[in-house]
């Protein structure tokens, strides 16, 4: 069983950010469009994904979950002032519930990359989990 999480954002510095200061070490997809950690978990394996390009942010989305993709939690994070990636993150979360998906979304709005430090991505990331685990009770 793999339990996916995605970081999307149209910012790869945040991901890498994020990711980075989560878990030290992160690796980058052989065709330079995302970011993956992979951790060995009871039950299986955690597998944090960044990707995002800026003003596809949905369309992404919906296409992998569409597609078959195992997503069980999306971390949106958007900077300050970047209103069009604050309206996708709306739409996609708009989306996933109104298509009954058992995905937990979050969006976390930053104002540089100093605010994306190891304490607060772990609270994020703690956060993101327990919404995914209310998910799964409710479902």
């Amino acid at each position: 069983m793999i339990i996916r999480y995605m970081i999307l954002s149209p910012v790869e510095e945040a991901r890498q950010a994020f990711l980075g200061g989560l878990f030290g070490t992160f690796e980058l997809s052989p065709k330079g469009r995302g970011e993956k950690v992979v951790l060995p978990v009871e039950g299986g394996n955690l597998e944090v994904v960044g990707t995002g390009v800026s003003g596809k942010l949905q369309d992404m989305t919906i296409r992998l979950l569409e597609g078959g993709v195992q997503v069980d939690g999306i971390l949106i994070l958007i900077p300050s002032g970047d209103d069009t990636s604050w309206e996708e993150a709306k739409s996609i979360a708009q989306w996933v519930q109104s298509n009954d998906r058992p995905v937990a979304v979050k969006t976390w709005v930053f104002n540089s990359l100093g605010d994306l430090d190891k304490e607060t991505t772990r609270k994020t990331l703690l956060t993101l989990t327990k919404e995914h685990e209310k998910h799964l009770a409710s479902g």
